[in-house]
Order: C-alpha cells, then sequence, then structure tokens
C-alpha cells in the first residue's frame, strides 16, 4: 500500500501541460485508480498525453525495488507457492424483486451480477463475479 501511495504521489507531482487541469487520482475499487484532467478539445492531444504519462511514471515508481523495504508479513500459516489467480469473495444477498440487490453487489465488489447470465441460468442465484 505504501509503494502504490508512493507512486500515485508521482504522477499527481507531475506538471500538467497548457490547457489541462491537475491531475486528479481517485479510488476505483480494489487496487484500482482512475486518473483525471480536464481540458478543451484544442488540448485533447496533450491531455491523452498527460494522462499516459503519469501512468507511466506509476508503473515505474511500482515496479522499481526499494533495498531497504522489509518483505510483507504473511498471516496465514499456508506453504508458500504460487497464489491462486484469482481471490475468492462470496456475496450473499435476498430481497424482493428490484431492491437494489445488483446495484449493492456491484458497489461492494465492483462488478456487475448479470456478467455471467449462463451461470445465473444454470444455478440459480449463485452468480460468479
Amino acid at each position: 500500500m505504501i509503494v502504490v501511495a508512493k507512486a500515485v504521489e508521482v504522477a499527481e507531482a507531475l506538471r500538467p501541460p497548457e490547457g489541462c487541469s491537475e491531475l486528479r487520482v481517485t479510488v476505483a475499487g480494489a487496487g484500482r485508480y482512475t486518473f483525471a484532467t480536464e481540458a478543451t478539445d484544442d488540448y485533447a492531444n496533450a491531455a491523452e498525453s498527460f494522462l499516459c504519462e503519469a501512468a507511466r511514471r506509476v508503473a515505474a515508481a511500482i515496479s522499481e525495488d526499494d533495498p531497504h523495504a522489509e518483505p510483507p508479513k504473511t498471516r496465514s500459516k499456508r506453504a508458500p507457492g504460487p497464489a491462486h489467480m484469482q481471490p475468492t469473495m462470496n456475496v450473499g444477498l435476498f430481497g424482493d424483486v428490484a431492491h437494489g440487490k445488483s446495484t449493492l453487489c456491484k458497489a461492494c465488489t465492483g462488478k456487475r451480477t448479470q456478467q455471467h447470465s449462463s451461470e445465473q441460468k444454470a444455478h440459480g442465484a449463485t452468480i460468479r463475479l
């Protein structure tokens, strides 16, 4: 998390080009961030280059290895090995029709529940996120 915060600081320190507003970084979900700037149509190319440069600098800052960094502490007693490709999250919601269950699930997980409708048909209420 500290590495990500430093990388975001690097991006925010980037001076915007003429015609662009300061870079805004917002959290878009678990491990996802959104970079935004405002510009008129005349400066659209400058804004695009500005955002690409910010993304490049963040990627470079994250990929740098800090020789003084402590290794992350683990809580589990699981044997070291390859990590699972996708973490598992179980979300259970129940309620009447049209009361916002899908909207709440999307807000909590960042995924659309209708994304895998074939699974929904095959398994009833179980939906892979």
